[in-house]
């Protein structure tokens, strides 16, 4: 649907694709951000809480060339692992 080519650079960056970026960057910060200052306001900070916030963040640095690139396996792949580090996030929490 949104896919982008290496064939023709001067599709490969959108108004519409920064748009859908910027969404889903807000979208993922929206559903991290309640188990990170859950840890950090009770100060449960751990080796494994610290491990998963930076997988997210690896994931989310990932994920963006990615999808300008329109490489769905490595996308799915990298969404997936941020996900499971969010629930990770949200089970440490608790």
């Amino acid at each position: 649907r949104h896919r982008r080519s290496l064939k023709d650079p001067s599709r490969m960056f959108t108004d519409e694709l920064s748009i859908l970026l910027i969404y889903g960057l807000f979208t993922a910060l929206a559903l991290i951000a309640p188990p990170i200052l859950i840890i950090a306001l009770r100060d449960q900070s751990s080796a494994n809480s610290l491990l998963a916030a930076q997988v997210f963040l690896a994931a989310r640095i990932v994920y963006v060339p990615a999808y300008i690139f329109g490489i769905r396996g490595l996308r799915t792949l990298v969404w997936t692992i941020g996900f499971l580090a969010t629930l990770a996030l949200y089970f440490l929490a608790l």
